[in-house]
């Protein structure tokens, strides 16, 4: 399966993440040209960003919220399919710190969407997490 990347040139906001590296694993190989923005946070890269490199993967930091970094990185890409994972997830963290996710999550949308203007994709794909559906109901295993 390729889901959609075979031939392509994809390009992954927030892909050096969890689920953009577990995607980079699974389908960089068979897309043409795989592209990685992504501003390597601290709390999620450690102090001294690491990243897991992925063969076929090219690697930028950049800042969602960066409309001319983004643009610099849709420029050189050309994507074909896009594949919008940065945000901000923490949930107790976004009771805390309400303005700094919403303008990652939000505005940094907003400014991927303005840096798309003068190259329109094929697709872009959206994605969500746990925090938005909630984390299921829970069992207390000891009583």
């Amino acid at each position: 399966m390729t889901a959609g990347f075979a031939g392509k040139k994809v390009l992954v906001t927030g892909g050096a993440g969890f689920i953009g590296t577990a995607l980079a694993r699974q389908y960089a190989q068979s897309a043409e040209r795989w592209v990685v923005i992504d501003n390597l946070l601290p709390q999620v890269h450690g102090p001294v960003p690491t990243v897991e490199t992925v063969p076929g993967v090219e690697y930028k930091r950049a800042d969602v919220r960066d409309v001319s970094g983004v643009r610099e990185a849709v420029i050189g890409c050309q994507p074909d399919v896009v594949v919008h994972l940065a945000a901000e997830t923490g949930t107790g963290q976004s009771l805390s710190m309400p303005s700094l996710h919403t303008d990652v999550n939000v505005t940094g949308t907003a400014r991927l969407l303005e840096a798309l203007e003068d190259h329109l994709p094929q697709r872009v794909v959206l994605t969500s997490s746990r925090a938005v559906y909630g984390e299921g109901d829970w069992v207390d295993a000891v009583g």
